[in-house]
């Protein structure tokens, strides 16, 4: 009897357990999260202009379905905003402190790099992309 009940404590403990961890548990393999991690830009304003795009391309290139990397682009959008960069930019510019030859060149590549990806992923699903690509292109100036 003493054996009977014992056994049932067990299995009743291990079920109460397996359930609180499942409610408790990790569910980052199911995130359906598209977007980099917030974090703090640094550096000078063409240095923080590049982390952004750079961000965006990346998105692009880790995201080939066309509503996830929307999805991406548009989070990015939201967190960082792109005509404060661009103004702070102007201004170091303006100042005689504006981006290096060698930013310029790595904005220029990878305004580039967003465009090819870009026209690949939103052929698509022109549908789910077009809006935030016209949105990320307008807040960029990508023409």
């Amino acid at each position: 009897m003493k054996k009977t009940i014992l056994v049932a404590l067990l299995s009743i403990s291990v079920v109460a357990f397996g359930t609180s961890c499942k409610k408790g548990g990790d569910n980052s393999s199911t995130s359906t999260s598209s977007a980099p991690p917030v974090v703090a830009l640094t550096g000078t304003p063409a240095q923080q202009m590049i982390q952004v795009m750079e961000m965006g391309v990346n998105a692009l290139k880790s995201n080939p379905d066309a509503s996830v990397a929307a999805s991406a682009l548009k989070a990015i959008l939201n967190n960082y905003n792109v005509e404060s960069l661009r103004a702070a930019s102007k201004a170091a510019k303006d100042a005689g402190q504006g981006a290096t030859a060698e930013e310029l060149n790595r904005f220029k590549a990878l305004q580039e790099e967003y465009k090819s990806l870009a026209q690949s992923v939103g052929s698509q699903n022109p549908g789910a992309f077009n809006e935030v690509h016209t949105e990320w292109s307008k807040a960029w100036g990508i023409n």
